[in-house]
């Protein structure tokens, strides 16, 4: 890694911003790490908790200009997590997310996490509750999508057992295969309302409001432009990517937080 770090540093311009997504934390160790800025990654909110405990870590992780970290929290109940085989966010218990969540955005690095809607245990309950959840927890930023059992999968091998595969004319229908569309049946309600449902949730946790509401509170608690800066961009960019598919108004930057290319260099 000291090497790889002094290769990038050396052929990157200096006006050019370098991501590194890797799972061994170990990296932030390394002195060289603070040639370049390095965005977390982690699958797990047991893992998130591991790097949160140990505060040499996640404050050598900031110096080494990481400032989001993205978590694969997938779902925030106990029957959605064994439906996603998470096991080690199960393990770990939903009731203590907040509590690693706090730890990191205390040292200044955003949280990002991903969930997925349409799991075999949801009802229409469940994916409004997942909603509330996403506005209320200490999340900064967050990737929503409708579960996609991709080809070769083991989700796609049952589903298709259970004859619950809508789409499978490739490679036409290989463009519905963007955690936007509905691909499969739905356990427990029918693919339209699955879809009705995920696009209200969107226009809601997407709003100019949600995400001015979520901005000011990573700011305040991170108290890191940069960090702040970072989860607004990633809110904004999955709200546009939901008006290519559904129409809705594109969303600016500029429009909540003024110049923030400003922002983004700590000004």
């Amino acid at each position: 890694p000291p090497l790889a770090y002094g290769i990038i540093s050396s052929l990157t311009p200096d006006n050019w911003e370098v991501e590194i997504i890797d799972e061994n934390y170990d990296l932030f160790k390394y002195k060289e790490a603070d040639l370049v800025g390095l965005t977390g990654f982690t699958s797990s909110i047991y893992r998130a908790y591991q790097i949160a405990e140990d505060e040499e870590l996640i404050e050598l992780a900031y110096k080494s200009g990481c400032r989001l970290i993205f978590i694969g929290i997938e779902a925030e109940t106990n029957a959605g997590l064994e439906s996603t085989n998470k096991r080690l966010n199960k393990k770990f218990g939903p009731e203590n997310y907040n509590r690693a969540f706090g730890k990191i955005r205390k040292a200044g690095i955003a949280v990002l996490g991903s969930f997925i809607f349409g799991l075999d245990t949801d009802e229409e309950e469940d994916l409004y509750n997942r909603r509330d959840y996403i506005k209320s927890f200490d999340i900064d930023c967050y990737q929503t999508g409708i579960l996609t059992p991709g080809p070769g999968t083991q989700t796609y091998k049952r589903l298709e057992k259970e004859g619950r595969i809508l789409l499978s004319n490739y490679p036409k229908d290989w463009e519905y295969y963007n955690v936007v569309d509905v691909t499969f049946k739905p356990a427990n309600m029918s693919s339209d309302r699955l879809a009705e449902i995920v696009k209200e949730i969107w226009a809601d946790i997407y709003s100019k409001k949600s995400i001015t509401t979520k901005f000011i509170k990573t700011l305040k608690t991170t108290r890191d432009s940069t960090s702040s800066g970072w989860s607004i961009a990633t809110n904004i960019s999955y709200h546009n990517m939901m008006n290519e598919k559904f129409d809705m108004e594109k969303m600016d930057i500029e429009s909540i937080i003024g110049p923030y290319k400003q922002m983004f260099k700590g000004n």
